[in-house]
């Protein structure tokens, strides 16, 4: 999905709060894509919203239980 990996490359040039809302807008588009979950909860960990990348964590360990990046 474009909106995911647009939010990678924002992440990684230091636009967090950007990328977050990119890979907020992708899980509402796609909210059964395992990958662009995990895209936000690691996004949502490196802005250092731990909270929230919790939540995340726990919404995606409820779909894939044995997904490495929850």
């Amino acid at each position: 999905m474009v909106l995911q990996w647009r939010g990678v490359h924002l992440l990684a040039a230091g636009r967090s709060d950007e990328a977050v809302e990119l890979h907020r807008r992708a899980v509402a588009i796609d909210p059964l894509a395992v990958l662009v979950r995990s895209q936000l909860c690691r996004a949502l960990y490196l802005t250092k919203r731990y909270d929230e990348a919790v939540a995340a964590s726990q919404a995606l360990l409820q779909m894939d239980a044995t997904h490495s990046a929850a």
